[in-house]
């Protein structure tokens, strides 16, 4: 299933679910991202191996037939430009999802994440059966923390100096919605 977006700067993006031959942009991706050193968990210094991210692509492809998780992957003129996803917990937990979100560079500022966290939230909420979302973020990312209040997300919890970044520990907030159906 795809679906289509318009940014602020009327780019047209495309979010599909991954598929196994995504394996090689993928692993560009994100180990670009890694280089960028941006708010992400993933460190500049230890890059995601090849069969690293095999093993995820694989259990996310997994996750998603068995309806644990959604992904989507974003695309602007067939570059890969962000995944967003939101993964189910288990057990007395599984009215739950965590959602997590990346986007390049050039790409942010442009309206397309919030269409993406607004979207991915929906389909969750309904191919999941999810009825609250959490997600964690760098406390000093003040765009994307005024970006979740935005979208009616609070924060619930604050783990000081939880994320070690650029050799500073920053505190990492913890944040919620509460859905509709809820």
């Amino acid at each position: 299933m795809a679906k289509t977006i318009i940014s602020k700067s009327d780019r047209i993006i495309t979010l599909r679910y991954p598929r196994k031959t995504d394996l090689a942009i993928l692993f560009d991706y994100i180990n670009g991202l890694g280089k960028e050193d941006t708010y992400i968990f993933i460190n500049p210094d230890e890059p995601i191996t090849y069969q690293e991210e095999r093993e995820y692509l694989q259990s996310s492809l997994k996750k998603i037939q068995n309806k644990s998780q959604v992904t989507y992957l974003a695309f602007h003129e067939h570059q890969l430009i962000g995944i967003v996803d939101v993964k189910r917990l288990d057990r007395r937990q599984r009215h739950i999802g965590r959602f997590g979100i990346t986007l390049k560079p050039k790409y942010r500022h442009d309206g397309i994440g919030q269409q993406i966290v607004e979207y991915i939230i929906q389909e969750a909420k309904q191919s999941l059966g999810i009825k609250q979302v959490i997600l964690e973020v760098f406390a000093n990312n003040k765009i994307a923390y005024k970006l979740y209040l935005k979208l009616g997300f609070q924060k619930y919890g604050r783990l000081p100096k939880g994320i070690l970044y650029k050799g500073q520990y920053i505190d990492e907030i913890l944040m919620c919605k509460l859905l509709a159906s809820a």
